[in-house]
């Protein structure tokens, strides 16, 4: 090409470059810069502008272009041609100043891209030169030193498993340079990278910019380096043709300690053995110690090291492959490195000019003690010279945290590095707990355990005590800024969540630790508590004005105060009996009844308890109560009941005589657990009438009551007490009255609890009582004159909502020892549920209300307990309630708009598909399996089965149910889940079917193979392999029943070969996709073969004899019929195996990026 026309084109693209940068022009500019890249001859005019470009981004668009025809059109040119552009932009770099660090980082991307695209297609030995050439650029002076450190990472991230840019190859051309990268140009790159730092560490001190830059990259390079994914050690290798999603490596060209910590998630990296040299190092670990320390000023470069010294801290000593020396000289680097950080801290914190400024380095260097202390063995630490230093400065640290994290400076960066330290005091507690045991010495000498018990028994209270300060002071930085709305700290739920909900784990930690010194730190909560209560008797009893701000904070006080004895007395044993912590027990028998600190506190709460419930609820005491406070007393009751009430003492080896007399059973111990159980009684009935409005506090009363009633050592108590009938009367005279849910879940506890007796006599009796409650009030309503004429008015609408509410929570408690009575009670009301759900067809409320008690019903009964006539009179009952709920809906015009403002969109058809799929889990029937021949298809004509309730529902449904329905997540995956279900179930059942619908029912299976949720995914599949399995077993029957079922079988197929193939392909439904592809084969075998030619025939031609071998390899293992049971892949042995393999070479070969 003539040197005019290069010319003209350079001043063409210069021109559009500039007006590029104008919004009014950059579509025309656009347009003239795509035409260049149409070029035949691109790579060589955007060399020649390259040549002449002076202004930065006609550089950075012609390196940009380069970048993108070389991968789009790298067949098109001669690969002598792109080593050669290659070789011109490494010397236009070199050569020429490049001022803009944006221009310099893209014409170093189209060099690591133009490297990896050519990688496999130079000999070997030119893989080998060329990182002759690197370490030559390395060692060399008299050019940009930034350069080869920025170009190695540009190539680190080219060869990686997430940074990489897309070149339109397959997965397995990407594992195989990231596999030689790492052998051969990692562990290179990491010497060349120290080297670098250690020649720069003279000069980090100076804040000249060009050393700046060059620390930064050189950094950023021993970074992205540490966080490497090694492929050699991956325990379990990832699917051929899994490209990783995301990377552990966090990419922040700015670190701003102002944005707090990041959200994601570090990731630490696994070395090989062979690393050991360089992680293990000493003189290495020292290097980036010693830098930190020069440069630790520096926001961005600090930051850039401490995320290196995260990666080496904490190798595990296998890493070390039992070399002790090497281990305790790795060890001994990291304390001492990571204590003079610590210490650092320390000093810094003290300074009111820097104290401000210790975040993001004190988060750090906790996470780094952190690392070190949970992956080295304790007799190794304890050895440790600065471990007990380490141990005291952390400490100090960890106060730090707690009594800073209510500041507003620095809040963010203070309490995640405050739950790190919680983490780590947790491991040292378990240690603590257990030196000097038989079982576990841990290593430690007498004196490094005397020294280590002394230390944490003496610490202990300090931090219990700070962590209950941190949180008072946030509430009154809370109330003297005005940020934080009273009410909303008085219920102490400010985002939805109770405090012992959310700060559950820091809580579990405090009360580890405080159970290390009990007799201080339970000494220090009964001085607190006496104080508090107090104060709250002398507020609540004086006569003058209350200062709301004051009650605020005593309230508050209080509620984390009970929060932390809670969890230093007891456990929270979910899902289990709560033992009584073994150190709590000791310690409460070694002191007389009268001065024993657990019984006294426990009593105390009691007697607190007491004082806030004993108001009339229109007083003015009780409007200075806090419900904060109300709910937190209940809660502790709950949590301390489980464990401590009417213990059972066979279950221990050693029990208190003051816990077994003051709170056990009468017998030999005298206990005095029966007194609680009557005040247990006497407080729910009293605090239900004070909080009659609050339906936290309700609920919170509630759980203690079903606490009570269903623990067992409790539960047999509480039933024969005189006192429980009035206490269920006292909560059910007035319930229509108490907040929404309430009545829900106070019927379904009632019920639980009565339920928990084996006397008949006690449980009917009980529950005559609930179901006499209920009648009354359905009756009153139904018996009403004025009922038919003015059903639907207010006065009825709310009873009947309520009654049904009642039906709910009472459904809500079916199990198997109440089955039989409660279904009996309800049978007697069927006919009458069945009118009012036709009577009120136009309100919805009252539909939604009927539909969820037979929704629970449906999932909580034990059909077990049921006789068969009850089940089919049941079963018909349900299809007349979906009769009436399709009449009702049928044509009816949904208000899309309006339906995404409810909490539930779309509740009646939710309620309708969660009542079928609750039906189909509640085993009422074995899916109608014929028991001789389980897993066999047999078809069904019974019209009182679950067969019949489950095609009556989907038939109702299939009309109602629309595309903009689905697209509500929760909506859309239940919906598919009951149509998966009801074909895989059912199959035969499909040719009661319009030709539409059945269309719709497949179309809805196939979005769920395509769609992106995994669990989507598996559902779908597990619906199409019995269909197809039936279809295998019927043929021809079943084509002559379902014409238009062959084409969907075959839909599925061709996406199922696509996801196997083409795809992201999920581990966890790999087996469901192997027996559906099975499946599939064999009953398209003929379609299938069809596909697989044309899928063939679509690939480039290099790739086609590979695929036809490996199709005819897997095609040797396929069986040619299968049995009519499932797992198919049972029957054919060796078929799953072989297509693993199959996958590994075909996916490796066909999945691009």
């Amino acid at each position: 090409m003539a040197t005019t026309d290069l010319s003209l084109l350079y001043d063409q693209f210069q021109d559009a470059c500039c007006d590029f940068q104008v919004p009014t022009l950059r579509s025309a500019a656009e347009v003239v810069l795509e035409s260049y890249r149409q070029r035949p001859d691109a790579l060589t005019v955007y060399q020649y502008i390259l040549e002449r470009a002076h202004i930065p981004m006609v550089q950075f668009q012609a390196a940009s272009a380069i970048t993108k025809v070389s991968i789009r059109d790298y067949s098109l040119y001669e690969l002598d041609h792109l080593l050669r552009i290659k070789e011109y932009m490494i010397e236009y770099c070199k050569q020429r100043p490049l001022p803009q660090n944006y221009v310099r980082e893209q014409i170093l991307l189209a060099i690591a891209v133009i490297t990896k695209r050519t990688f496999f297609d130079i000999p070997e030995q030119g893989r080998y030169t060329m990182l002759d050439q690197l370490k030559q650029m390395f060692s060399t002076e008299g050019f940009d030193s930034v350069l080869v450190v920025a170009l190695s990472n540009a190539l680190v991230d080219q060869f990686s498993s997430t940074r990489s840019t897309t070149v339109g190859l397959s997965w397995e051309f990407h594992y195989k340079c990231k596999v030689f990268f790492e052998d051969h140009f990692l562990p290179c790159m990491f010497e060349q990278t120290v080297a670098r730092l250690n020649s720069l560490l003279s000069y980090a001190q100076h804040e000249d910019a060009s050393i700046t830059l060059h620390l930064t990259q050189t950094l950023t390079l021993a970074e992205r380096i540490l966080h490497w994914d090694f492929e050699s050690v991956k325990m379990k290798r990832d699917m051929a043709g899994t490209f990783s999603r995301e990377g552990a490596f966090e990419d922040e060209d700015e670190f701003d300690p102002e944005d707090g910590p990041s959200p994601v998630k570090i990731v630490f990296t696994v070395f090989p053995f062979h690393w050991q040299p360089y992680i293990g190092n000493h003189d290495i670990l020292m290097l980036f110690f010693k830098l930190y320390s020069v440069i630790q000023d520096r926001d961005a470069l600090a930051h850039r090291c401490r995320q290196c010294l995260l990666q080496f801290s904490g190798l595990k000593s296998d890493f070390f492959h039992n070399d002790t020396v090497a281990a305790y000289t790795y060890t001994t680097t990291v304390m001492e490195g990571t204590y003079k950080i610590m210490n650092d801290v320390l000093q810094k914190s003290r300074d009111p000019v820097t104290e401000g400024d210790i975040g993001p380095t004190l988060l750090s260097v906790i996470q780094m003690a952190r690392r070190l202390i949970e992956n080295t063995p304790i007799a190794v630490i304890c050895q440790q010279p600065r471990f007990f230093q380490l141990l005291k400065d952390l400490g100090d640290l960890t106060l730090i945290c707690l009594r800073g994290s209510g500041i507003e400076d620095g809040e963010c960066w203070l309490v995640e590095a405050g739950d790190e330290c919680l983490e780590i005091w947790v491991r040292l507690s378990e240690v603590a707990e257990a030196r000097g045991t038989e079982e576990n010495t841990y290593g430690m000498s007498p004196m490094e355990s005397e020294q280590f018990g002394y230390y944490m028994k003496s610490f202990a209270p300090q931090m219990v005590g700070a962590y209950v300060d941190a949180h008072l002071d946030k509430v009154n930085a809370s109330l003297s800024y005005g940020d934080e709305d009273e009410d909303e700290i008085e219920e102490g739920m400010g985002n939805g969540f109770r405090d012992w909900e959310m700060y559950t784990d820091q809580l579990s930690c405090i009360g580890m630790l405080a159970r290390l010194n009990l007799e201080m730190t339970l000494s220090n909560f009964e001085i607190r508590l006496d104080f508090y209560c107090k104060q709250l008797k002398e507020y609540l009893t004086s006569k003058e004005m209350v200062d709301s701000r004051m009650l605020t904070t005593l309230h508050e006080s209080m509620h984390w105060l009970l929060l932390i004895i809670a969890h230093t007395l007891a456990e929270a044993g979910k899902g289990e009996q709560p033992m009584i912590p073994k150190s709590i027990m000791l310690f409460s028998g070694a002191w007389d009844i009268h001065h024993d600190p657990v019984v006294r506190i426990s009593k105390k709460v009691m007697d607190l308890l007491g004082f806030t419930s004993s108001f009339d609820r229109y007083s003015v005491e009780a409007s200075n109560c806090s419900p904060c406070v109300a709910s937190t007393l209940a809660w502790w009751m709950e949590r301390w009941t489980k464990s401590y009430l009417l213990i059972n003492e066979n279950e221990y080896d050693y029990i208190s005589p003051n816990i077994a007399h003051a709170f056990g059973v009468p017998g030999p111990s005298d206990g005095h657990g029966l007194d609680v159980i009557e005040f247990t009684i006497d407080q729910i009935g009293n605090n239900f009438s004070l909080w009659s409005a609050d339906q936290d506090v309700l609920l919170q009363f509630i759980n203690w009551l079903e606490v009570c009633g269903t623990c067992s050592n409790t539960r047999k108590y509480l039933l024969q007490s005189e006192r429980f009938p009035c206490l269920i009367h006292l909560l059910t005279k007035d319930i229509d009255h108490l907040p929404n849910d309430i009545d829900v879940c106070l019927i379904q506890t009632l019920a639980t609890v009565s339920s928990s007796t084996n006397d008949s006599t006690v449980k009917n009796n009980y529950f005559g009582l609930i179901f006499t409650l209920i009648e009354n009030r359905l009756g009153a309503v139904l018996q009403h004159p004025e009922f038919q004429r003015n059903f639907q008015q207010a006065r009825f609408l709310h009873p009947i909502k309520n009654v049904f509410e009642m039906l709910e929570g009472l459904a809500l408690a079916c199990q198997y020892n109440n089955s039989q009575i409660i279904f009996e009670f309800c049978t007697r009301h069927f006919d009458s549920f069945v009118q009012l759900m036709a009577l009120y067809k136009d309100i919805r409320q009252i539909q939604i209300a009927i539909l969820l008690f037979f929704r629970h019903l449906a999932e909580k009964l034990d059909p077990v307990m049921l006789e068969q006539e009850q089940k089919q009179l049941f079963f018909r009952v349900l299809v007349e309630m979906i009769r009436s709920f399709g009449i009702a809906n049928q044509g009816r015009q949904r208000l899309h708009d309006e339906e995404k403002y409810n909490d539930v969109p779309y509740e009646d058809i939710s309620t309708v598909i969660d009542l079928l799929l609750g039906l189909m889990a509640s085993e009422f029937e074995d899916f109608e399996r014929n028991p001789t021949e389980k897993g066999r298809f047999v078809s069904s004509s019974d019209h009182s089965s679950v067969a019949h309730v489950i095609l009556f529902g989907v038939h109702t449904l299939l009309p109602l149910v629309d595309q903009v329905m689905l697209n509500y997540p929760l909506l859309s995956r239940n919906y598919l889940k009951l149509i998966a279900q009801w074909v895989g179930g059912f199959p035969e059942k499909l040719d009661t079917l319009p030709s539409d619908r059945l269309a719709q029912v497949m179309a809805i299976l196939d979005q769920g193979i395509r769609g992106p949720v995994t669990d989507a995914a598996l559902t779908a599949l597990r619906a199409i392999t019995p269909l197809a399995l039936w279809v295998h077993v019927q043929q021809p029957n079943a084509y002559d029943a379902l014409s238009s079922l062959p084409q969907a079988l075959v839909l599925f197929l061709e996406h199922i070969i696509k996801l196997l193939l083409f795809e992201h392909l999920d581990p966890y439904i790999m087996d469901a996709v192997t027996d559906t592809f099975l499946t599939l084969i064999c009953t398209q075998r003929e379609n299938y073969k069809i596909l697989v030619n044309q899928m063939i025939a679509q690939q480039p031609v290099n790739c086609q004899s590979r695929l036809l071998y490996a199709f005819e390899t897997l095609d040797r293992v396929t069986p040619k019929q299968l049995p009519g049971t499932l797992p198919v892949t049972r029957h054919a042995p060796g078929f799953k195996e072989a297509l693993l393999v199959f996958l590994m070479d075909t996916r490796a070969m066909l999945r691009v990026k």
